[in-house]
């Protein structure tokens, strides 16, 4: 079965199971995208690497499928302003996500590209998390560090990249790919 395929599989659980992401997926155009490395969207369009959706098993797809809805689903593409960091804004708002979809126990987290997760922002918005990676990377400046600040559990210190979280929702601290493409990108 061809990547295109499976994500509209992917749709079609969505609806049965979460009702609410799969009427949202439903609004949105699937496109396959060379230049993306794993799915992106932005608000309107779904794009996909056939490549790494490959790589992916089912409930990781459904994941991922899920965690680029969730992203229209808050607004998260509205919501950030023109002054904001976005490599820090995508990250806090694929925090705020990918900790929700644990929880739900929605898919799971993809092996290949692990999410940004990181326990400590369960239930936080991406708001409160924002403000928080920005306050740890002006310390990181204050301290002499080169002001990506401190990895912390599950996170390598840049986006997309983190340790995967085992089935409880806990962090393994196993180092990612990275999907290149957080928050409005993925």
């Amino acid at each position: 079965m061809g990547a295109l395929a499976r994500i509209q599989r992917a749709r079609s659980i969505l609806i049965q199971d979460e009702a609410f992401l799969g009427v949202l997926s439903m609004h949105l155009a699937i496109v396959e995208k060379a230049a993306v490395e794993t799915m992106a969207t932005d608000g309107e369009t779904l794009w996909y690497a056939p490549d790494c959706v490959a790589t992916w098993n089912d409930p990781e797809l459904l994941f991922v499928v899920a965690h680029e809805v969730m992203h229209c689903g808050l607004s998260h593409m509205a919501r950030i302003p023109s002054h904001w960091d976005m490599k820090d804004a995508n990250r806090a708002a694929d925090y705020a996500i990918n900790g929700e979809l644990i929880r739900l126990r929605i898919g799971t987290p993809p092996k290949s590209t692990p999410p940004l997760y990181d326990a400590r922002f369960n239930g936080m918005a991406m708001e409160e998390i924002y403000a928080i990676l920005q306050a740890e990377k002006r310390k990181a400046k204050q301290d002499g560090q080169n002001g990506q600040g401190k990895p912390q559990d599950g996170q390598q210190g840049k986006p997309g990249q983190s340790g995967a979280p085992d089935a409880q929702g806990k962090p393994t601290g196993a180092p990612g790919q990275g999907n290149g493409q957080p928050g409005a990108g993925g």
